[in-house]
């Protein structure tokens, strides 16, 4: 999981019960969802860009959706890092692949750090950028993080359903922001939308498509 710092996920179920008991309706659906999550039964492969022996953008449209895929640099080091999350049943067809291999789920973010979000919207297109040009340069090699997420959703009329969120974490503000600015510049034909509440984080961190923030994709444009 990709887990954010948010207070709401630290609660026992005991104390979210007891919050949920008291008429706090978000409280309760996050407690559901939290159930949900732990039942749920996803695999996490790596891709190591060179095994896989193609273009790693020519590797992730041949998959079929739904599915998600990760980019990040985690909180040690700037390693650019590719996951692609599937229920396990789908993931059983395509671990074959040369250049793919099941790993536990990853921590991102560092404890205590400073979180900022946003998803992007009005795109017709695939990104212009490459996978492998996505700019990380802002992300410090200690104590800050960065993903863009790609949730795939199923196809519709021939156009591939997606989100495309980033998050940033650092220890300040200032320096989150500057990672975020280097993020969204790499994907300067979509308009980005700042969202860093519980909801957004809570899609985040479950890997969930949402409806509000689709995108309709159809061939690249570069």
């Amino acid at each position: 999981m990709i887990w954010l710092d948010n207070p709401i996920y630290n609660l026992s179920a005991g104390a979210l019960l007891v919050l949920a008991a008291l008429g706090l309706y978000r409280v309760t659906m996050i407690l559901k969802h939290k159930t949900f999550l732990d039942r749920k039964d996803l695999c996490v492969l790596k891709i190591d860009p060179k095994g896989i022996g193609i273009n790693i953008d020519v590797f992730i449209r041949a998959i079929k959706p739904p599915f998600v895929l990760e980019v990040a640099i985690q909180h040690l080091g700037k390693e650019r890092a590719y996951y692609l999350i599937m229920p396990r049943r789908k993931a059983r067809g395509i671990l074959p692949t040369k250049g793919l291999s099941e790993i536990r789920d990853y921590h991102l973010f560092h404890s205590g750090g400073e979180h900022l979000g946003a998803y992007f919207k009005d795109g017709k297109a695939w990104p212009q950028v490459s996978l492998e040009k996505i700019n990380f340069s802002k992300v410090n090699e200690v104590g800050e993080g960065a993903v863009a997420q790609f949730v795939f959703g199923r196809k519709k009329g021939g156009k591939t359903a997606a989100n495309l969120r980033i998050v940033a974490s650092a220890p300040s503000v200032f320096q989150a922001r500057e990672i975020m600015n280097s993020l969204k510049g790499s994907f300067g034909e979509y308009n980005s939308v700042d969202s860093s509440g519980e909801e957004f984080v809570h899609m985040v961190n479950a890997r969930e498509f949402d409806s509000g923030e689709e995108m309709l994709w159809g061939t690249a444009t570069s």
